[in-house]
């Protein structure tokens, strides 16, 4: 039999602090979006203006791809508290169990009004707002003095074939925002990995080992997990919208300068021809430059990599069978309960789950002197009871049920491991 040695009390101060790095991501993911919310149309008109298509083309997927990741992540460090709660409940029942004589049976500490205020709750899913559109109308070419004092349109210089119509105002303001986000991001990690070590470096068990290497999956070494990829995505977002900014600026000014008196121009045409073709060639050259560097697709791809990495699949909170040792508890179908609910002559007959193993690998026992379990299915949204189907060979069969149709027991049982909400909506 292998040692195990675990400080409960480090793994669940350890648990709350994982909580409170899983909100402290998720507000950074709602400023990011709140910062980002004015930027919209900020490379301009993809329609009229050659380097702002090619912006948006790199811009809009690598955007998609931070969204995409600031979900998993918050999605996978709630799921990694939830698993080290599981784990303080687990070893304590262990502890218990192997005392002889004893009656005592600790139930978890439920989560104080302190600990909300705190942040060492696990918050369930967030509703973000897609990231807005770096296309839109475009800002207009500025007007001659001839147009403004006439009327008559009159462009010799081509000046609306050359206008930059993005907006470097807003794109300085998206570039803050990414960089806000990095900075917060890379803070949080820091203080993550040191909460980690502190429970991986000093524990001796199974599941512990489970965590670390579940955790190596969201930061390690490789340049590819999500705790790397994400903060460099941010990062290179914030230097493409500050180089992209910056090129827009400079060409308007160059353009703006040979725009106002076009008749004083026409002795000079060729060269101001010249000089604002030569404008819009550099910022399509910049706009290369950051394809192919600050936006390259190597960063997009690692952070869907790193979100692939971290989501597949989920981290499952495992209960620990601590009154018989062997196989992990299966299910089987008790073939009484159909795919939906039914009337019988004693009754309803509720549906059989969608996915009993699911159900059943993310369940709570609901007392010692008894194998019912209660659990859910959190892809499928339901709540499951199972029970044994021979006693003592850890088979279940099960059948969905309503919050409301609860007992007081089995809701309290979901609530301490973490499963259910106090309103009873189940936790992703």
């Amino acid at each position: 039999m292998s040692r195990v040695w675990i400080d409960t009390n480090l793994v669940h101060r350890t648990a709350q602090h994982v909580a409170a790095a899983q909100n402290r991501f998720g507000s950074t993911w709602t400023t990011l979006s709140g910062a980002l919310a004015p930027t919209a149309g900020m490379a301009g008109n993809p329609g009229k203006d050659q380097a702002a298509a090619e912006f948006i083309a790199a811009y809009t997927p690598a955007a998609q791809a931070a969204w995409q990741g600031f979900a998993a992540l918050h999605r996978s460090t709630g799921d990694m508290s939830r698993g080290l709660t599981q784990t303080v409940n687990n070893h304590t029942r262990a502890d218990q169990h192997s005392v002889i004589g004893s009656g005592f049976s600790m139930v978890p500490r439920q989560p104080s009004f302190r600990d909300q205020l705190l942040g060492f709750v696990v918050s369930g899913p967030l509703n973000v707002a897609a990231p807005p559109t770096a296309a839109g109308p475009g800002k207009p070419p500025p007007r001659s003095l001839l147009e403004t004092l006439t009327g008559i349109s009159f462009d010799p210089l081509d000046i609306a074939q050359h206008w930059p119509t993005g907006d470097s105002y807003a794109l300085a303001t998206a570039a803050t925002a990414w960089q806000a986000a990095n900075t917060s991001l890379l803070d949080v990690r820091g203080r993550l990995a040191t909460e980690v070590t502190a429970v991986t470096g000093h524990s001796d068990a199974p599941d512990i080992d489970a965590f670390d290497g579940y955790w190596r999956r969201l930061y390690g070494n490789a340049s590819d997990t999500l705790l790397n990829a994400l903060p460099q995505l941010c990062a290179g977002m914030a230097s493409a919208c500050r180089q992209y900014g910056a090129a827009v600026l400079e060409s308007q000014i160059r353009v703006n300068d040979a725009a106002p008196n076009p008749i004083a121009a026409v002795f000079e045409l060729a060269a101001l021809r010249a000089a604002i073709a030569a404008a819009a060639g550099k910022l399509l050259q910049t706009v290369g430059a950051i394809t192919v560097g600050v936006l390259a697709n190597h960063l997009i791809t690692s952070v869907t990599t790193g979100t692939a990495t971290a989501t597949a699949p989920n981290l499952r909170i495992l209960h620990a069978e601590t009154e018989q040792e062997g196989a992990p508890p299966t299910y089987e179908p008790g073939g009484k309960h159909g795919s939906n609910t039914r009337q019988t002559s004693r009754g309803p007959n509720s549906a059989e789950p969608t996915d009993g193993q699911e159900a059943l690998d993310n369940s709570a026992p609901l007392g010692e002197n008894t194998t019912r379990r209660v659990g859910v299915d959190k892809e499928h949204g339901e709540i499951v009871v199972l029970d044994e189907t021979h006693p003592g060979k850890s088979i279940y069969h099960g059948h969905v049920r309503e919050w409301d149709e609860l007992t007081d027991k089995m809701k309290n049982a979901l609530k301490r491991a973490g499963l259910v909400d106090k309103k009873g909506r189940i936790l992703k």
